[in-house]
């Protein structure tokens, strides 16, 4: 992610105030870097002025996005992926990248979620238990210090036997267990965690401060929220604003509640901005660089504001620098800095919702240099694809969806 440079002012870069391994998922600075992001995508993907729906796919019921790669959970339960593997992102031997979808060796089925952060992946379990791979280096595996430098092979988290659902973000890891408590692990430098420490944690340790039990997890780059009882919490940095208390600037290390914020039935944390479902329509709140809050602005909040034109919402999904919400008909709003190319076939941000021609949409994955999605023509990705993530067989970049290849119907 790219860091936050609003009106002069330069926010932290959460990359350069902590040790670990390369963090695109978490704040950069902006300036020249979002030029030559933009120039480098102009310049590799081939542009396109209308849409055409590829060959239908098939074959994946979800779909998450990685930095570099992609994973999804079949209709038959179980795990693939595709992209680059130099830090076992495919849950295979690092150094094994796949253009193709490929699957996970021992998650074949019995997977009832999936979560992905910026080099890693958990997937939670039938059985209660989670199991996690790719990079390690902040213990975001949460399978101890034995692993810290990353696993490509899928490994319990120890002590986790209750698991509902999971989430990541950034090198953090979060579970909803089994009567709505979170446990989390990983990279704690902003108290992500949830623990009241800035001690990054290896292992699960419970999120405090919550006022009830929770129903989902949302994590995103150094922060994380939950929604209980219709109203959210989220705890970790707040550099732009992205608690929704109120304040910008600081950190939590304990969940605090959002301001304001009441009937809330799905939740995301995206990578500057968070936001929730609330009565149909969206409320989002922390940065607008990127156009992630909806309200035409590019400012930024530690409130919640509205998105403009939206009803009938279902879910939310914010990763990287863009917003995607789905409603009831399937259809596909999306809004933010469109590096992925989703919000529109054509390149460029947008502040506002803007409808993609994708329809009969089950599920999104915005993601910084790519973004996938499964609808009526099947599990499609666009955008960069320098190491395989759109899971087409080739490493051709494309604005206009490309159908996944290697899955069964």
């Amino acid at each position: 992610m790219l860091g936050i440079w609003v009106r002069g002012f330069a926010m932290p870069s959460m990359a350069s105030a902590r040790p670990g391994r390369r963090t695109a998922s978490v704040a950069r600075p902006l300036g020249a870097a979002l030029v030559a992001a933009l120039a480098l995508l102009g310049a590799l993907v081939t542009p396109a002025t209308a849409y055409a729906a590829p060959s239908p796919s098939g074959g994946l019921a979800t779909v998450v996005t990685l930095e570099r790669a992609t994973c999804g959970v079949t209709a038959a339960h179980g795990v693939v992926c595709w992209g680059a593997d130099d830090l076992g992102q495919l849950g295979t031997a690092p150094g094994r990248d796949s253009t193709v979808a490929r699957p996970v060796p021992g998650l074949g089925s019995g997977v009832v979620s999936l979560a992905a952060g910026y080099a890693h992946a958990c997937a939670a379990l039938t059985s209660g238990e989670v199991r996690c791979w790719g990079a390690g280096e902040s213990g975001q595996l949460g399978t101890g210090p034995s692993l810290g430098a990353g696993d490509g092979t899928p490994q319990p988290v120890p002590g986790v036997s209750d698991a509902v659902a999971v989430s990541a973000g950034g090198n953090t890891s979060c579970v909803l267990r089994r009567g709505g408590s979170v446990s989390c692990w990983g990279e704690n430098v902003f108290g992500s965690v949830g623990d009241g420490s800035t001690a990054n944690r290896d292992h699960p340790v419970a999120v405090s401060g919550l006022a009830g039990p929770a129903t989902k997890v949302s994590v995103g780059p150094g922060y994380a929220c939950a929604l209980v009882s219709g109203a959210v919490a989220c705890w970790g940095a707040n550099f732009d604003g992205r608690l929704g208390n109120g304040t910008i600037g600081g950190y939590s290390t304990t969940a605090a509640p959002v301001t304001g914020l009441r009937g809330a039935t799905d939740l995301s944390a995206g990578a500057v901005s968070a936001c929730a479902v609330v009565g149909g329509g969206v409320r989002c709140w922390g940065s607008g660089i990127f156009g992630t809050l909806g309200n035409g602005s590019r400012d930024m909040t530690g409130t919640p504001v509205t998105v403009r034109g939206l009803s009938g919402v279902t879910s939310v999904v914010g990763t990287s620098q863009e917003v995607c919400a789905t409603t009831a008909g399937g259809r596909l709003w999306c809004w933010g800095d469109n590096q992925g190319g989703i919000v529109k076939v054509s390149a460029g941000s947008t502040t506002v919702p803007v409808l993609s021609p994708l329809v009969g949409v089950t599920a999104v994955a915005p993601g910084s240099r790519h973004a996938c999605a499964v609808s009526s023509v099947g599990a499609t990705c666009q955008g960069l694809n320098g190491s395989g993530m759109l899971g087409d067989g080739t490493r051709t970049s494309s604005r206009t969806p490309v159908g996944v290849v290697g899955l069964t119907a």
